[in-house]
């Protein structure tokens, strides 16, 4: 009996690669297999194609009802479906709205801590303001006083002075 070889090339290794793998043979080599004689040469051998089974007595008709089922199931893969809701759609939704009310919370909560601490310094300074305003007040007034006095002492030292020259 003459022997049987059967030679892959790398295009075809991928139809064999589970095969071939099992005994050691890589997908980068060229191979010349004698399947008569391994011990595997049954393995190696390709399987035939089954024939697709078409029923030879089929009318015209029933052909042409085949074709057009089989294109509608075509068809109907591509059809959009119905989405199927998230069960956790609420849930998350219901999680982002509460992180979202606490970050507007915080925001509010330091606009308004800034805002006081704004208005605190605002205050402050307006006190510092209004107590330098008193003490130059306080020290215009006391600068008129010491004045009034001076005249008033300077009056009556005077008025003093004439009044023992009178007595003389």
């Amino acid at each position: 009996m003459a022997k049987k070889y059967f030679c892959l090339t790398r295009s075809k290794f991928s139809l064999f690669q589970k095969r071939f793998w099992k005994i050691g043979i890589t997908s980068g080599q060229s191979l010349a297999l004698n399947l008569s004689s391994s011990p595997l040469g049954a393995d190696l051998r390709p399987t035939p194609r089954k024939k697709l089974a078409i029923s030879h007595d089929a009318s015209f008709a029933d052909r042409l009802k085949t074709a057009a089922a089989a294109k509608q199931a075509q068809l109907k893969k591509f059809q959009p479906r119905t989405a199927a809701p998230d069960p956790e759609f609420v849930a998350r939704r219901d999680r982002r709205a509460t992180e979202l009310e606490a970050v507007r919370q915080a925001r509010a909560e330091e606009r308004n801590a800034t805002r006081a601490a704004r208005l605190a310094a605002e205050a402050a300074a307006a006190k510092d303001l209004a107590g330098r305003q008193q003490a130059a007040l306080e020290a215009k007034r006391l600068d008129r006083k010491l004045r009034k006095s001076a005249r008033r002492q300077d009056r009556s030292d005077s008025l003093a002075a004439f009044s023992r020259r009178i007595a003389e």
